[in-house]
């Protein structure tokens, strides 16, 4: 008996390990890709990468924290078209104002994150995180930015997620 307990152990072990392998990274794992792979990546799709930033990030404590640029959206936050239609997220610019890109991290996004980036928080010990927005995403605009991305995502263990906007 204690025989077929350890094999069936050691069968669940080696299980484990070979559905880990076959999973995709996420952020948290260390063999996520590091900042310096992204930025070699993003050469090759010609600096189209674009890294989430969470809509509420003005609002938390850090170097993006601007007192006015979470006004702003605080304000807009219910706003339908602030949320959707537009799709704002905060970008810094050279000239350090916000406008509007094409984001993936709008509530009325299909998976919100739980307030993951709330921007009406009250806690002072509240974060701003990603949570489970896509991290990175290449606006393509052609072949090569897509055979770039997918051999990136293949080559990194990442989950490809391919979206469009729904015109041909």
């Amino acid at each position: 008996m204690l025989y077929s307990v350890s094999a069936l152990l050691l069968v669940l072990h080696q299980t484990r390990q070979a559905l880990a392998s076959e999973c995709k990274l996420i952020p948290e794992d260390p063999e996520w890709p590091s900042t310096n792979t992204w930025d070699s990546f993003n050469t090759t799709v010609d600096g189209r990468l674009v890294q989430t930033v969470p809509i509420g990030t003005p609002c938390y404590a850090g170097p993006n924290f601007s007192e006015d640029e979470c006004q702003a959206v605080r304000s807009s936050w219910h706003n339908p078209d602030f949320q959707y239609v537009l799709l704002y997220v905060l970008i810094r610019t050279e000239s350090d104002k916000m406008h509007s890109e094409i984001s993936s991290s709008s509530i009325m996004h299909p998976i919100w994150s739980n307030h993951s980036c709330d921007p009406f928080s009250n806690s002072t010990t509240a974060t701003c995180t990603v949570g489970t927005y896509v991290s990175y995403s290449v606006n393509v605009s052609s072949p090569e930015h897509i055979i770039s991305a997918t051999n990136f995502a293949k080559d990194n263990n990442l989950r490809l997620i391919v979206r469009n906007t729904a015109h041909e």
